[in-house]
């Protein structure tokens, strides 16, 4: 019986290393997922894929660092075959690109492409832009506003080619054009 006993208290403490070794293992698991929490939560919150939030928030970012663009920037705008209009707006301050692509039927989509991710093909950018793009013409469209709203998105007031103006509210995070509105012309 004590020999019972023996292997008992052994096989008891093999036991408690054993569960202490998992509990020690799963609580360093959940701790170093803590961050993975809050950018799930935060995907949550602003109806975001969790696997998108860097990228939306470097969106974000990017409209803050050229949100003065607009007062400063020439638009060009291609047409595409496929009935699409694309507009390039080139920031001069960051170098930046801001892309607006609008399909018929469907709201406009904004999206930025940083100067700095272009460093690396910058002689083939030099090259590019002293190319003539076919069919580029200069935008007569003309953003005459640009104000961040309470809730984070921004109003755009933009002057058409007919010289009527629309009110247009971007989501900063997933460049989607969330309002389009006509409206009386008016600067900042």
């Amino acid at each position: 019986m004590s020999a019972e006993l023996i292997n008992d208290s052994k096989s008891r403490r093999k036991l408690s290393w054993l569960n202490q070794v998992l509990t020690s293992s799963l609580v360093v698991a959940l701790i170093g997922a803590i961050p993975q929490y809050g950018q799930w939560a935060w995907a949550l919150r602003h109806d975001i894929p969790s696997n998108r939030v860097n990228q939306v928030i470097e969106q974000k970012e990017l409209w803050e660092e050229n949100f003065e663009c607009y007062k400063q920037s020439s638009s060009y705008v291609v047409n595409t075959v496929s009935q699409e209009v694309i507009e390039l707006t080139v920031c001069p301050i960051t170098g930046d690109l801001l892309l607006k692509l609008e399909a018929e039927g469907t709201k406009p989509i904004y999206q930025w492409v940083a100067h700095r991710k272009l460093r690396d093909l910058q002689s083939d950018v030099a090259l590019a832009a002293e190319l003539p793009v076919p069919g580029a013409k200069q935008s007569s469209s003309n953003v005459l506003c640009q104000t961040i709203l309470p809730d984070g998105t921004i109003k755009r007031i933009i002057q058409q080619p007919d010289g009527q103006c629309i009110e247009e509210v971007v989501n900063p995070y997933t460049g989607e054009v969330i309002s389009q509105t006509s409206v009386a012309c008016y600067t900042c």
